[in-house]
């Protein structure tokens, strides 16, 4: 069978299995599994403690493999203690051509280690999830390092009680090339903040997680200025409501300043959103300016 063909079969695997079952088997083997044109993608989680230790010492530790390393996902929660094994044993790892990067259930140090060490210059996708409380200031500056970030694409933020983003996150123009956002906000108006922070967004999901509503009244000139700024690229909008009130006035008022959409969806738990009349009269206003 020709090289081509075998290393097209051995990409397919999960490096765990590429290096248990065929690294040093014969030279010819060795050669297909060192070729370059091989990417690696770790999901260090769901698996045995053997073969964690296995991955950790005998495969992320060859210089070879972190420079062809495209994916890492490290989970605490699907394995215990991971990511402080992971810190512990590559206190000085690169990985220069990382293009996507997942964290789950990683408290507030180990998720500013990870992105100090990790966020390379062609890092595309992050995604960031916890249960864990995080100290509000703490939850800023991972979220300016985001934005700030020039190579994202792509970013999934979903932490215990969401994210009050407002106007302090950020005190310079931003930069950033995110095009398909994931996030969860701690109250309705960080919305209107949000949407000046990323200009070339095409799909965004925000789910709203606080119990309570932060009963702030905006007048026509705060959605004005929402009009100025408004991501003209925006087609997707997923908006999900998990507390209990919200006033629906500011749903119309932000679906009037998206006017580019094409598709949208808004869910509630529990919401008292507006009587049944002036809701159905709304969705046929919305549904006249997406037509």
């Amino acid at each position: 069978m020709p090289d081509e063909i075998l290393l097209d079969i051995i990409s397919y695997l999960k490096p765990y299995d590429i290096y248990h079952g065929f690294f040093n088997l014969n030279e010819r083997f060795n050669s297909i599994i060192n070729d370059f044109q091989l990417d690696f993608h770790f999901d260090i989680s769901h698996i045995s403690k053997n073969e964690f230790d296995y991955c950790l010492s005998s495969i992320l530790s060859q210089s070879c493999v972190q420079l062809r390393l495209q994916s890492l996902h490290l989970s605490n929660d699907e394995t215990y203690g991971a990511i402080a094994r992971f810190l512990r044993s590559y206190s000085n790892l690169s990985l220069p051509y990382l293009r996507s990067l997942s964290i789950v259930d990683a408290n507030t140090e180990q998720i500013k280690i990870l992105l100090f060490r990790l966020s390379s210059n062609r890092l595309e996708s992050i995604s960031l999830q916890t249960n864990r409380t995080i100290d509000i200031n703490d939850k800023r500056f991972i979220c300016e390092t985001l934005l700030k970030h020039k190579s994202l694409r792509s970013c999934r933020l979903s932490f215990c009680d969401g994210v009050d983003c407002d106007e302090t996150i950020l005190n310079n123009p931003i930069n950033n090339q995110l095009e398909n956002i994931i996030i969860d906000l701690s109250y309705f108006q960080n919305i209107l903040t949000l949407l000046s922070y990323i200009p070339n967004v095409k799909r965004l999901t925000i789910n709203i997680n606080q119990q309570k509503y932060y009963n702030q009244d905006y007048d026509a000139a705060a959605f004005d200025v929402v009009r100025l700024s408004i991501p003209t690229q925006l087609t997707y909008f997923n908006l999900n409501l998990k507390f209990s009130n919200v006033e629906f006035e500011h749903i119309e008022q932000l679906l009037t300043c998206l006017v580019n959409l094409k598709h949208l969806c808004c869910s509630s738990f529990r919401a008292e959103l507006v009587i049944q009349s002036k809701f159905q009269f709304s969705m046929l206003t919305l549904c006249f300016l997406l037509d």
